[in-house]
């Protein structure tokens, strides 16, 4: 009987197969929380994405720029993972039996994030990545 293969997870714990963590300070789900909730706390605030700086977002969520950098490459990666983060719960793709109605849900779905506050998030990336050119 062929034996099932143990998860990946299971097999490579930390740096390599030699069961350390990585070199360097354990990353902190709570700093990753708080970072998550200030960015979209700060979104709100007159000024947007354009005012939104990584320093204010350490600030605000307490842990220092170094921390941000850590999880994020930019201020965009950090907005655009707060979005996702914040509409994950609904956005799980719906299985009612028809994807014909799955399809219409999703985009119910998606359409009322867009309309909420947090579609401002979308709208701000999408000025970033695409500046108006005159």
């Amino acid at each position: 009987m062929a034996q099932t293969p143990a998860p990946a997870a299971t097999l490579h714990k930390g740096n390599g197969d030699n069961g350390k963590r990585p070199p360097g300070r354990p990353r902190s789900e709570e700093s990753h929380r708080a970072i998550l909730r200030s960015t979209l706390k700060l979104l709100r605030q007159p000024g947007g994405f354009s005012e939104l700086s990584i320093e204010a977002i350490a600030a605000d969520a307490n842990v220092s720029k170094a921390t941000v950098y850590r999880w994020w490459p930019s201020k965009a990666a950090v907005v655009a993972d707060a979005f996702a983060t914040s509409s994950e719960d609904e956005l799980q793709f719906p299985d009612t039996g028809s994807l014909r109605k799955d399809m219409a849900v999703q985009m119910r779905r998606l359409i009322r994030i867009l309309r909420s506050e947090r579609g401002k998030v979308v709208a701000a990336l999408w000025q970033a990545a695409n500046p108006i050119r005159n």
